[in-house]
C-alpha cells in the first residue's frame, strides 16, 4: 500500500474512531483499497457493497441520528449512485418515500428498497424527463401538497436540471432539502472514502433572506392588515442576515398601523425612522418624498387640524369599504359629515357644536323651527340645540343660508343618517351593508366635496392623494 492509501486508510480510522470493530473496519478498507488501486473495478464495488457498506450505513445513521423519524414523507431523486440515497434513508427514516426516477435509472430503486426493507405499501415510484426542471417541480409541487406531515426532499442523486426543480419546489413550499456530502473523495472508486460522509441540511433562501415572510407581509399591509404584517416581519428579522430593508418595511408598516389608530404621535415617531432609514440606506428612495408629505400631514393632525382629522375620516371608510367592513365604512363616513358639518359650523359662523352660540344670529331659531317642521313634520323640536348633532348641523346651516350644504336634499341626508343609528355599532341591532355605505356616500360626498374646495383650495380627489398608504413595490 502506497503513502496515498495509507493516508486514506487513516483518515478512514479517524472517521471510524468511536466504533468497537474498528480492526474489523480496517481490514475491509485494506482490502477495498487494494483491489482498487489494482483496477478490480467490479470486484471492489462488489465488496464495498456486500462488505464495507454496511458499516458505513451504520455509522452515517449514529452520526445523523438527530434527523429520524422527523419526516413523514421522504421524495428521493433517483440516478444513478443508490448509495447516498439509501443513507439518507437510513438516517431519516422516513415513513413513506417517493422516488422521482427517470427510465434509464429505474434498476437502482429495486437496490435501494432491497437495502433499506421497505414493504411495497410504503414507497412509489413517479417518472421523470431528467432534462425538464418543470417536470420535477410540477410533480413535488403537485404530491407535497396532499402529503401527510412534514416532507424532506433528497437531491443528492438527481441530474442538474432534476435537482434544480427539487429545489426551487422544495423551498418554495418550505420541505427542507437534503443532500449526502462527504470530507474526501476517491476519484479512483468514484465514491466518497468511507466513513466521510455526512448529511447536510440546505439552508432554504426563501428563509435565510426572509423573502416568503416579506412578500406575505407586504400583502397583509397591502391588504391594510397591518398588524398581522409586522407580525410576520417580527417573527424573522432577528434570523436575517442582513435586516436593513425589513426593518425599513417594520417602520412603514407601523406607521400606517398608528396612523389608522389615530395615534398620531407614535405614526410620526415610527413615520421619521422610516424617513431616516431610507436616507441612510438608499433603500426605497422613490418613498421619500410621499412619507415626508404624510408625515407633515400626521403632525398637522396631532396638532388638531379639524379640516385634516374630517377627511382622515373619510379616508378610513373607503379603506374600511374596501376591506368589505361595512359597519365601520358606515360610522366613519357618519363621522366625517360630522365633523365636516360642525367645524364649518364654526369657522364660517362661529357656533362651536359642544356649547353654541346663537345670540349674533337673533332670527336663527325662526327658521331653524321651520326647517325642522318641514323636515320632521308638526312633532319636530323647535328650540335651537344644546349640542349639535349631524341632522341639527344640516338644519343649522340650511337656516343660515349656508351654500356648502345647499344641494343636499335634507330627506335623503336623514334617511341615510337612520341606516347608522339602526346599526349595531350605533344605536340598533342591524349589520350595515355595502349598499346603505353607497348610497350615504352618494348623498354626502357632494358636501366633502365642495369642504375641500373651501378649506383646502383643492379638489377632494388631490386632497385625499396624501391619505393613501405608501405604495410599497413587489415583495
Amino acid at each position: 500500500m502506497d503513502e496515498k492509501n495509507r493516508e486514506r486508510l487513516r483518515l478512514i480510522l479517524e472517521y471510524f474512531k468511536q466504533d468497537e470493530n474498528r480492526s474489523d473496519i480496517e481490514e475491509k478498507a485494506a482490502r477495498w483499497m487494494t483491489l482498487v488501486d489494482r483496477n478490480k473495478t467490479e470486484e471492489a464495488n462488489r465488496f464495498y457493497e456486500s462488505t464495507l457498506f454496511d458499516e458505513v450505513i451504520a455509522r452515517f445513521t449514529r452520526q445523523e441520528s438527530r434527523y429520524a423519524r422527523r419526516y413523514s414523507v421522504l421524495i428521493s431523486l433517483v440516478g444513478f449512485s443508490p448509495e447516498p440515497l439509501i443513507l439518507t434513508i437510513a438516517a431519516l427514516q422516513p415513513d413513506y418515500i417517493h422516488f422521482l426516477v427517470t427510465e434509464d435509472a429505474r434498476f437502482n430503486v429495486d437496490k435501494i428498497i432491497e437495502r433499506c426493507g421497505y414493504p411495497p405499501s410504503r414507497f412509489e415510484q413517479n417518472p421523470v424527463e431528467s432534462s425538464s426542471a418543470g417536470d420535477v417541480y410540477k410533480k413535488i409541487y403537485t404530491f407535497v401538497k396532499s402529503a401527510p406531515g412534514k416532507t424532506a426532499i433528497d437531491i443528492t442523486g438527481g441530474k442538474k436540471a432534476m435537482v434544480g426543480g427539487a429545489a426551487i419546489a422544495g423551498a418554495f413550499l418550505n420541505c427542507d432539502l437534503f443532500y449526502v456530502d462527504y470530507g474526501h473523495y476517491m476519484p479512483e472508486s468514484r465514491k466518497p472514502l468511507p466513513g466521510s460522509e455526512y448529511l447536510n441540511l440546505l439552508s432554504n433562501p426563501y428563509q435565510v433572506f426572509g423573502d416568503v415572510d416579506k412578500r406575505a407581509a407586504i400583502q397583509l399591509y397591502r391588504a391594510g392588515n397591518h398588524a398581522a404584517a409586522i407580525e410576520r416581519l417580527k417573527g424573522i428579522i432577528d434570523k436575517l442576515p442582513d435586516e436593513r430593508e425589513e426593518r425599513l418595511l417594520l417602520n412603514i408598516f407601523e406607521f400606517h398601523k398608528y396612523w389608522e389608530d389615530y395615534e398620531f404621535k407614535r405614526a410620526v415617531s415610527s413615520g421619521t425612522k422610516a424617513l431616516e432609514d431610507i436616507g441612510r440606506r438608499g433603500l426605497y428612495p422613490e418613498q421619500a418624498s410621499p412619507l415626508r408629505e404624510r408625515l407633515e400631514l400626521l403632525r398637522e393632525m396631532d396638532g388638531g387640524s379639524p379640516a385634516l382629522i374630517a377627511l382622515n375620516h373619510f379616508e378610513m371608510s373607503r379603506r374600511y369599504c374596501d376591506r368589505q367592513r361595512f359597519n365601520f365604512a358606515v360610522m366613519m363616513l357618519y363621522r366625517t359629515m360630522e365633523k365636516v358639518l360642525t367645524h364649518h359650523l364654526a369657522a364660517a359662523w362661529h357656533i362651536e357644536a359642544a356649547s353654541p352660540e346663537y345670540a349674533p344670529y337673533p332670527d336663527l331659531r325662526q327658521k331653524y323651527a321651520a326647517r325642522a317642521r318641514e323636515l320632521y313634520g308638526p312633532q319636530a323640536r323647535e328650540e335651537l340645540p344644546g349640542k349639535i348633532a349631524l341632522m341639527d348641523a344640516f338644519l343649522i346651516l340650511r337656516a343660515l343660508g349656508d351654500e356648502m350644504t345647499a344641494e343636499v336634499s335634507l330627506k335623503e341626508a336623514l334617511a341615510q343618517t337612520n341606516h347608522r343609528n339602526l346599526g349595531i355599532l350605533a344605536h340598533g341591532d342591524r349589520p350595515n351593508t355595502y349598499k346603505q355605505y353607497t348610497a350615504m356616500k352618494k348623498i354626502f360626498r357632494p358636501v366633502i366635496e365642495r369642504y375641500s374646495l373651501i378649506y383646502f383650495n383643492r379638489p377632494l380627489a388631490e386632497t385625499l392623494g396624501r391619505f393613501r398608504p405608501l405604495a410599497l413595490p413587489e415583495g
